[in-house]
C-alpha cells in the first residue's frame, strides 16, 4: 500500500534542457511523505510540538526517464520497516502509468531539545501505508576514499528561506546546490543521486563544497569484473585506490549502468563533514 499525491511540472521546475532539476523532484517526493504524515497521523507538527523531529540520514534515487515541463506525475510513498533507530521509507514517481524514478530514504527521530535518538518502537507509525523497502540498482551505501583528490569548488551561505523548522538547511536543498557545481552540466542529465547526511548546516553558516571525478569511471558502461561490461548484477566497478587501507572499490557495486560518469561531492560546515554525495550522469543526446 502507498500514499500518493499528484504534481504538475512547471517552467520553474526544469533546467535549460527541460529536465526537472534534482531538488524540485526531491521536493515532490518529500512533500508526499509530509502529506502522508498529515493525513494519517502523527503529523510532522504533532511530532515537532512534542519535541520530536524526523531527520534524514541517507537518500538514494535512480531516474529511469527524464521528467519535463507540463508533465503530470504521481508520487507515491510508504513506510518500509525499521532497524535499530532507523525508519526506512520508499518512494516511486509515476508518469502515464510508468515508473520513471524510484527512491529510498533512511530516517531517524531526534529529540529537538537534548538531541537524543528515539527508538523506533517509541514512535507509532502504524496508521501510515506501509510496504517493502524498494530494491534499487544503485548501491545505497558508498565510501569516498581518503586519498581521492577533492578540489574546492564553492562556498554556499545558508539562508533562512532554505531552512526547515529546526533552522537547519532543508535536506531537499542540497541536490541543486551540488548540481550547480558539476562540470559541463549543461550537456548532462542525472541518472541517479545518492547522498549521506553527516552533520546539519545551521542557518547563517557557510558550507564548503569540494568535488572530485573518480579516475576510471569515465566509461562506466564497460567496467565489470571480467572486463566484458556485462556484469550479472549490473554493477559499476571503480579502480582500486592502490593503498591496502583503501583497496576496496571506490563505490562498491554502485549499479548505475545508465551513467557515463559519476560526480562525487563532499561538503563541510563548522569544521565537520556535512554531506557526501554521488551523482550518476549521462551525456545528453542531441
Amino acid at each position: 500500500m502507498y500514499y500518493s499525491m499528484e504534481h504538475h511540472i512547471g517552467c520553474m521546475d526544469v533546467d535549460v534542457n527541460n529536465n526537472i532539476k534534482p531538488t524540485e523532484l526531491i521536493k515532490c517526493i518529500q512533500e508526499t511523505a509530509n502529506g502522508q504524515m498529515n493525513a494519517r497521523k502523527p503529523s510532522y507538527f504533532e511530532l515537532f510540538w512534542d519535541r520530536k523531529s524526523f531527520i534524514i540520514t541517507r537518500f538514494s534515487m535512480e531516474i529511469y526517464e527524464q521528467i519535463h515541463q507540463f508533465d503530470d506525475i504521481e508520487t507515491r510513498t510508504w513506510t518500509a520497516g525499521t532497524r535499530g533507530a532507523t525508519f526506512f521509507r520508499g518512494y516511486e514517481v509515476v508518469r502515464n502509468g510508468r515508473c520513471v524514478a524510484r527512491a529510498s530514504g533512511d530516517w531517524a527521530v531526534v529529540d529537538t531539545e537534548d538531541g537524543h535518538l528515539y527508538k523506533t518502537k517509541e514512535i507509532d507509525l502504524s496508521n501510515y501505508e506501509s510496504g517493502d523497502k524498494p530494491v534499487l540498482s544503485v548501491s545505497e551505501k558508498f565510501r569516498i576514499p581518503k586519498d581521492l583528490e577533492m578540489e574546492g569548488c564553492g562556498v554556499h551561505h545558508v539562508m533562512l528561506n532554505e531552512c526547515d523548522m529546526n533552522m537547519h538547511m532543508n535536506n531537499t536543498q542540497y541536490a541543486n546546490i551540488l548540481w550547480n557545481h558539476i562540470d559541463g552540466i549543461l550537456d548532462k542529465e542525472i541518472t541517479s543521486f545518492n547522498i549521506r547526511f553527516r552533520a546539519e548546516a545551521k542557518c547563517g553558516s557557510d558550507i564548503m563544497i569540494m568535488r572530485g571525478i573518480p579516475e576510471g569511471l569515465s566509461d562506466v558502461a564497460d567496467q565489470s569484473p571480467d572486463g566484458t561490461g556485462a556484469a550479472a548484477d549490473r554493477s559499476i566497478y571503480a579502480q582500486e585506490t592502490g593503498s591496502k587501507k583503501n583497496s576496496g572499490l571506490l563505490i562498491p557495486k554502485y549499479g548505475d549502468r545508465a551513467a557515463d560518469e559519476l560526480a562525487v561531492f563532499r561538503t563541510e560546515t563548522g569544521g565537520r563533514t556535512n554531506v557526501e554525495a554521488v551523482f550518476g550522469l549521462r551525456k545528453i543526446k542531441r
